[in-house]
């Protein structure tokens, strides 16, 4: 019986915390390059991130820390809207003055209940170029 409500207990909490989760759909404000791949970073898309920096002809270092995506750099950018692959992969690349510290203290809230039906949010993705 106690594993009976360990189980529910825990797809209780699984639950509340996809309920709470905040999603964002990212559009490019252009068709450059640069915008692509922010729009890429911001979707959390590795896969895609990473064939877009290899199109620029740049090196992953040079990406970012050189393009500016909604005036933020790209690993900060990804941070914001929790994109964890990308921004690991991110941040691991960029100069230290502009690296999130790992070793910070986060804490979620993930018992807070919000609408199922939570709407999407759209932002709107520029560059610096």
């Amino acid at each position: 019986m106690n594993i009976l409500k360990a189980i529910f207990t825990l797809l209780a909490i699984l639950l509340a915390y996809n309920a709470s989760a905040t999603q964002y759909k990212f559009v490019g404000t252009n068709n450059h390059l640069e915008t692509k791949i922010c729009v890429s970073a911001g979707n959390n898309d590795l896969k895609k991130l990473k064939g877009l920096i290899y199109a620029s002809q740049e090196g992953a270092r040079s990406v970012a820390n050189t393009i500016v995506c909604n005036n933020l750099v790209m690993a900060h950018f990804a941070h914001k809207y929790d994109a964890d692959k990308t921004f690991e992969y991110l941040n691991q690349r960029t100069k230290g003055k502009n690296k999130i510290r790992e070793n910070t203290v986060t804490i979620q809230d993930i018992a807070r209940i919000n609408d199922v039906n939570e709407e999407v949010i759209t932002i709107y993705v520029s560059t610096n170029k």
